[in-house]
């Protein structure tokens, strides 16, 4: 009877240390998968910052040189500040047209904007004034700033710009007023007619489905911080589009205005949870490739008590990392962005 006893409680401390094995593995994962969280976004971070200073250098230096180039007469070398400063894709594009332009049978039929880009009704020398930039992807950023010259004349630019051959260069100019098409690589593009609008492709290492999983698992990750952990964290800023944050402000601000609570668009907001009680697991996975910027994906969202729900995503790629830009909806197939638009249009 005492042997029985002994090989019992055994077993017993055995099951449990087991069991202890199993919590700290449990514990062990959900550690890495923080500081794997933490990590990214420190890189995140200092690509972003990097970026910035390297852009912000950059625009110091075309406009140090646009003045370098300014000869007796007031006028500047534009030809060479396009060569040196310029992409690969707008050199091209600028021979075509310009070998279009020479074949012109009018000025009218002729291209050029006597270099407004540079110098938009200003007089050099000019300066760049508080820079903005805004990092897209790592070899992609827009920049906002005024250009002003020594006599108080100022004018706003907003340039797009690449990274080729590890060098920052000026890709596009986007002025609604100073250009047909809104943007003058569009515009050179509808001179040459050809298709219009700039097409981006995510990086190869990006453009697979194991990143966008990864991404789902490290945005639920901070889902469960926020909703579990109470952290401070902006999921929809963090995680969603540009064009979902802006539409998604719109419908709160909307909704503030409402008098009756079954007049706004959110009675209770749960598009990150679904309403299911955390912490969730995200599981089954399916992602769908669409264009070079974009995915779909689908997977469950599984609480701790066993209550799941479906979920879908639409995917876009910017700021260097797949992002949410809608959710699918079960209500005639709506998505919740074409359903927060029909709202802000009532």
């Amino acid at each position: 009877m005492t042997k029985l006893f002994l090989c019992l409680t055994a077993m017993l401390m055995m099951a449990a240390c087991g069991n202890n094995k199993s919590r700290s593995s449990e514990d062990a994962d959900s550690e890495a998968e923080a500081e794997l969280t933490e990590q990214d976004d420190d890189e995140e971070a200092d690509w972003e910052a990097q970026g910035q200073k390297e852009v912000t250098a950059m625009l110091k230096a075309v406009y140090k040189t646009e003045n370098e180039l300014m000869d007796t007469e007031l006028d500047v070398n534009l030809t060479a500040l396009d060569q040196k400063f310029c992409s690969k894709e707008f050199l091209e594009l600028q021979g075509e047209v310009a070998s279009k332009s020479l074949d012109a049978q009018s000025s009218e039929e002729a291209f050029s904007d006597e270099g407004w880009r540079w110098i938009p009704g200003i007089v050099t020398p000019v300066s760049p004034k508080n820079i903005r930039v805004e990092m897209i992807q790592k070899d992609r950023a827009e920049a906002r700033f005024t250009l002003a010259d020594d006599y108080g004349n100022k004018a706003d630019q907003h340039l797009v710009l690449v990274k080729e051959d590890g060098k920052w260069k000026i890709h596009n100019w986007i002025d609604e007023d100073a250009y047909p098409e809104g943007n003058y690589l569009d515009w050179m593009k509808s001179y040459l007619d050809v298709q219009v609008g700039d097409v981006l492709v995510a990086p190869d290492e990006d453009w697979t489905e194991e990143a966008v999983e990864k991404q789902i698992r490290k945005i639920y990750s901070d889902v469960n911080r926020v909703y579990v952990d109470n952290a401070s964290i902006d999921l929809d800023a963090k995680y969603c589009t540009k064009d979902w944050n802006e539409v998604y402000r719109k419908v709160n601000e909307k909704d503030e205005r409402q008098r009756l609570a079954e007049k706004r668009y959110f009675v209770d907001d749960q598009h990150w949870t679904l309403g299911i009680h955390g912490p969730l697991k995200v599981k089954d996975i399916s992602v769908e490739l669409t264009t070079g910027t974009t995915a779909e994906a689908m997977y469950e969202l599984v609480a701790e008590d066993g209550f799941s729900a479906s979920e879908m995503v639409l995917m876009e790629y910017e700021k260097g990392q797949w992002r949410i830009d809608d959710w699918g909806d079960d209500r005639g197939g709506v998505t919740m962005k074409s359903r927060m638009n029909l709202y802000l249009e009532e």
